[in-house]
């Protein structure tokens, strides 16, 4: 406006400072669709954006290869599926690998990196994976747990246990005994909706855990039993449906021809057209696969519960955790709670 050609105090003055500001807008988004458009290029061609790799990779023209660190990589994933700690994660790292990195570096940088798979963005297949797609999702369902890594005591049945009053993930705790002059505290969990400062949820009370753990040890292998009969029942085998859906599509393909060649009208095309896409939108496409029960039976075969007293408080975590989605606790007007084990 400071410029002496623009003339500022005339309406044909100030027409011409706002169409080279539109035009100088214009061309600024144009900068920024062009560089977009350049990086989802590179991105589906599975080249990398910036000269940074993940830890594992190394950069070769432009695309992402593994290199010698990428077993340190797949031990750290396999090692936090058996530990679900990622403060001992860290240690590991530091004490075999002398790699030293904080924790939301170590779950943002390796542990949810879709990279170790081969994902970046829309490309399934946008590098070499170092990581097996299991082995991933195994590990993101763990961290979704949110267990804490800063808990001087590992709790059993952490991220597994949730309130069935409220909703919410019940936590783990300590109840405090005094007897004959003598203070023992042992390991409990209760909900926190409970207590101070919600006071919404009913389920009060602490729960001992040793009375969690006898109750799904007496009750893990009937309940599964019983989950797997009601699932062969809700699931029972039905017809390959992408035959018919073929089917359908080839008529939508003729009543196209029809209506070009002049047989039928727009009207009777776009009624017989909608028709067809409802019922094509109806069928499913393949039929979802029959879960495998064996990892499961294999877990609870009849040498378990021996095995699981030699087990410590992180393994017998990681048993559970391999086996259990989550517990449902509700509360009970005689205080003796109700369970239900949901099943992976």
């Amino acid at each position: 406006i400071d410029q002496p050609y623009f003339d500022t105090s005339t309406p044909h003055g100030r027409a011409f400072v706002n169409q080279s500001m539109m035009w100088a807008e214009l061309e600024a988004q144009n900068d920024s669709t062009r560089i977009i458009d350049v990086f989802n290029n590179k991105v589906k061609y599975g080249e990398v954006l910036s000269g940074k790799a993940p830890r594992g990779y190394s950069i070769v023209d432009k695309h992402l290869v593994p290199n010698d660190d990428a077993p340190m990589i797949r031990d750290i994933f396999e090692y936090y599926r058996q530990t679900t700690s990622l403060g001992r994660t860290l240690k590991k790292l530091k004490d075999d690998y002398g790699v030293v990195m904080t924790l939301s570096n170590l779950r943002q940088s390796i542990l949810t990196n879709k990279k170790y798979i081969g994902v970046f963005r829309d490309n399934d297949h946008y590098c070499e994976p170092i990581i097996d797609r299991d082995l991933f999702d195994a590990v993101q369902a763990l961290m979704s747990k949110n267990i804490k890594i800063n808990q001087k005591y590992n709790y059993i049945f952490s991220g597994l246990l949730v309130c069935n009053d409220c909703g919410y993930r019940i936590c783990g705790c300590h109840i405090n005994v005094l007897s004959r002059g003598h203070r023992y505290k042992y390991p409990a969990y209760e909900c926190k909706r409970a207590g101070s400062p919600y006071y919404t949820c009913c389920n009060k009370g602490e729960i001992r855990e040793k009375t969690v753990e006898e109750y799904m040890i007496t009750h893990v292998e009937d309940a599964f039993r019983e989950y797997m009969a009601e699932y062969h029942i809700k699931s029972s085998p039905a017809a390959d449906n992408r035959n018919k859906k073929s089917g359908i599509k080839r008529k939508l393909d003729r009543l196209k021809d029809l209506y070009l060649n002049e047989v039928i009208s727009l009207d009777e095309y776009k009624r017989d057209r909608i028709e067809l896409q409802k019922q094509l939108d109806e069928i499913p496409d393949i039929i979802e696969p029959v879960k495998d029960f064996t990892p499961m039976l294999h877990a609870l075969d009849y040498t378990f519960k021996h095995m699981y007293h030699s087990f410590d408080n992180v393994q017998k975590r990681a048993f559970w955790q391999s086996i259990i989605k989550e517990v449902r606790i509700s509360h009970s007007e005689n205080r003796h709670r109700q369970y239900h084990i949901i099943f992976l």
